[in-house]
C-alpha cells in the first residue's frame, strides 16, 4: 500500500515473548488511534483476501495475533528467527471503503527491533501528532517519532549520496529528528537539550519513561520541517545525526 503522508514509527528492543504479552501493547496502541486519529475500525485480510474485523481490545487483539503462528514453539512464544510479522487496515466512518491506514506489526523477535507503525494517507497531519503520546505509552518502544514520509525520503537519498560505497547500515531514520520524536530511557542520554533551551521552534521535555522532541507543535510544510531538521540534528544528536 503506497503511502504518501505522515506515519508513526515505534521501535522496541529485541524481545522473545509470546502473543500474551504483546496483545495489550498492540491493543493500546489500536485504542490510541481509535481515540486520537479517527479510525473506527480494524480490519485483517486472509490469505484469500476475506475481510475480519478486529476490535482494540486486548482479547481480539490475542486472537488476531495468534492466528499467525508464524514460527511458534509449545508455549506459543515466537522463535527468534521469526517473531509475529503481520497487517491491519484501518478505516475511519465514512462509507467508502478507502482506508485510513495500515497498521504494520513485527514483535517476538530476538535477534531484531520489534516494531510497530501505522502509516497514514488521508489524514489531518495533526491526528498521528496527537496519537503519538497514546501509542508511545502503549507500546513502551525505545525510539518513535511521527515522520513525514516525503521527508523522510528526501533525507534518506541526501543520507546515501554521503555515505562511502557500500555503507548501508547507517541509513537509519533514528538518526534524523523527525516532527514528534521520542527517546527511551535507554537513548534519551543521547541528547543534549541545553543546547536548545532558548529556542522557541523545538520542545524537548518528558513523555512516559523517557524524553520527547518536538518540532513545532503545529504542522507548517516539508520545508519548514527540513530547514530545523539540518538547524537542530548537529545541535541534539551532535555526531550521531544524519545532517551533514
Amino acid at each position: 500500500m503506497a503511502r504518501s503522508g505522515f506515519a508513526i514509527v515505534m521501535w522496541g528492543a529485541p524481545e522473545r515473548a509470546p502473543a500474551t504479552a504483546w496483545a495489550p501493547r498492540v491493543a493500546g496502541v489500536l485504542g490510541a488511534l481509535e481515540e486520537h486519529a479517527g479510525v473506527a475500525r480494524f480490519v485483517r485480510y486472509d490469505e484469500r483476501r476475506v475481510a475480519h474485523a478486529v476490535a482494540s481490545d486486548e482479547q481480539s487483539v490475542l486472537a488476531f495475533l495468534g492466528s499467525h503462528p508464524t514460527n511458534l514453539d509449545d508455549a506459543g512464544v515466537p522463535q527468534p528467527d521469526e517473531g509475529i510479522r503481520t497487517t491491519l487496515i484501518g478505516f475511519d466512518e465514512r462509507e467508502d471503503d478507502e482506508s485510513l491506514c495500515q497498521v504494520s506489526i513485527h514483535v517476538g523477535d530476538q535477534r531484531s527491533q520489534n516494531t510497530l507503525s501505522a502509516d497514514f494517507s488521508h489524514l489531518d497531519p495533526q491526528a498521528p501528532f496527537e496519537a503519538f503520546p497514546g501509542c508511545v505509552r502503549a507500546f513502551s518502544p525505545t525510539w518513535a517519532c511521527v515522520v513525514s514520509n516525503p521527508n523522510m525520503r528526501r533525507r534518506l537519498d541526501e543520507f546515501e549520496e554521503s555515505l562511502p560505497p557500500g555503507v548501508w547500515e547507517m541509513m537509519r531514520i533514528d538518526r534524523m529528528l523527525h516532527w514528534r520524536n521520542y527517546f527511551g530511557p535507554e537513548r534519551a542520554g543521547e541528547l543534549d537539550p541545553g543546547a536548545v533551551a532558548d529556542r522557541q521552534d523545538v520542545i524537548v521535555g518528558p513523555l512516559h519513561e523517557g524524553v520527547q522532541v518536538i518540532l513545532g507543535e503545529r504542522w507548517e510544510s516539508d520545508e519548514v520541517l527540513y530547514e530545523r531538521q539540518r538547524e537542530l540534528e548537529p545541535l541534539l544528536l551532535g555526531e550521531r545525526t544524519a545532517a551533514r
